[in-house]
């Protein structure tokens, strides 16, 4: 529940208020727009017996222009866009803690859903690694809900308070890959279930999941579970095999090829996108999307011209200035994304057998289907008991 409430700082304030949470404090970032280096969170505190329960949730919805720091992977080390992020939590916690007007121990509850549950994460391993830190880890509590693997694995201590529940076939826990050497801290606890359509609908009949069909001839077996078309999926973008092309600008297996070849053109690429307006940008996808076959003639440009050309009109539109040659660049690392790392997605995708499958996986994604899944796996657990 706090995950999710950490969307809008109304529901955030509502969340804690309910719960009985006192001396709130929230990120600016609620009451400004959005900046690239930047994370949401609220802080709260509620006396509990002898100790003073401090609740800090981090924001995983509706972040706008951070999507660019997700893509921040970086060379080596924890994921660099995730560990800033979590360094600033960490300072404006500390401030925070250093404000309690008590001597009771204090206890952190962290939560984190998405791209707060990775910063929630990586915020687990620093202060559990920090000699210096101010907080005894007995007394911190984390829980990560579809979280990407974020933390170098010399950091990803399995330390039994952090709880990390993912659904297993949920393509956003996949990226970056484990080939990359990220992992999460703690204990990871899988949730799954192939009739999650059914599920979902009984939670609220208007989320629709499309219901799993095999998808027959891209490999000699077929793909006949959500794993197996996850596992298809990213190994069709990072595990590509050394002889399929001779051009090693195109790869990205390991990280540092990734940092080189895709990094900085998808960071800027995606920071147009996300600097547009949400209508501005609904259009531009649904104008794509309108483009058909068309679509062709500007995913099949290498030089990224005519995605410039079409992008353009949309940053126009909203007074957006930017540099054409930083902007053309960044279109052509797209287009060369999308025709040897993504294209067999997107024809996956165009496929009428193949894309309820896809879009499925994406579903997975949903905090719904999560909270569904959890309550099923609670259950069953009951259920065996």
């Amino acid at each position: 529940g706090m995950s999710v409430a950490t969307e809008e700082k109304e529901m955030l304030v509502k969340f804690n208020k309910d719960l009985g949470f006192t001396n709130t404090e929230y990120a600016s970032e609620y009451d400004e727009k959005p900046k690239v280096k930047g994370v949401g969170y609220g802080f709260a505190t509620k006396y509990v017996g002898d100790y003073n329960l401090v609740a800090v949730a981090v924001r995983g919805f509706n972040y706008r222009v951070q999507w660019v720091d997700n893509f921040n992977v970086g060379t080596e080390g924890d994921h660099v866009g995730f560990s800033e992020s979590a360094d600033l939590v960490i300072e404006a916690l500390n401030t925070y803690v250093g404000k309690i007007k008590n001597s009771k121990p204090t206890k952190l509850w962290i939560a984190g859903y998405s791209r707060g549950g990775a910063i929630a994460n990586v915020m687990s391993s620093k202060i559990l690694t920090d000699t210096e830190a101010k907080f005894n880890r007995d007394n911190m509590y984390v829980y990560t809900f579809e979280a990407p693997a974020s933390i170098d694995e010399t950091n990803a201590l399995a330390y039994e308070n952090v709880h990390n529940i993912n659904n297993e076939v949920d393509l956003i826990t996949f990226i970056p890959p484990q080939t990359y050497g990220l992992k999460r801290c703690g204990v990871d606890y899988p949730i799954y279930d192939a009739d999650v359509s059914t599920l979902i609908k009984e939670f609220d009949e208007e989320i629709v999941i499309p219901e799993f069909v095999p998808v027959e001839d891209l490999t000699e077996e077929p793909l006949d579970s959500d794993a197996k078309v996850r596992d298809f999926i990213i190994n069709t973008v990072f595990n590509k095999k050394e002889d399929e092309y001779t051009d090693p600008s195109v790869y990205a297996n390991t990280r540092e090829q990734y940092v080189d070849n895709y990094q900085e053109g998808l960071s800027i690429a995606l920071g147009y996108v996300f600097a547009l307006k949400e209508a501005t940008r609904a259009s531009l996808l649904a104008d794509l999307t309108a483009l058909g076959l068309g679509a062709l003639s500007i995913i099949g440009d290498e030089t990224g011209v005519e995605l410039m050309n079409f992008f353009k009109q949309y940053l126009e539109r909203d007074g957006i200035t930017y540099n054409e040659e930083e902007l053309l660049s960044a279109c052509a690392i797209l287009i060369k994304g999308v025709q040897n790392l993504f294209l067999a997605i997107l024809l996956m995708y165009v496929g009428d057998q193949t894309k309820g499958s896809i879009t499925r996986l994406i579903d997975m994604h949903y905090p719904e289907t999560t909270y569904v899944l959890l309550k099923n796996a609670h259950q069953k657990a009951q259920t065996i008991e």
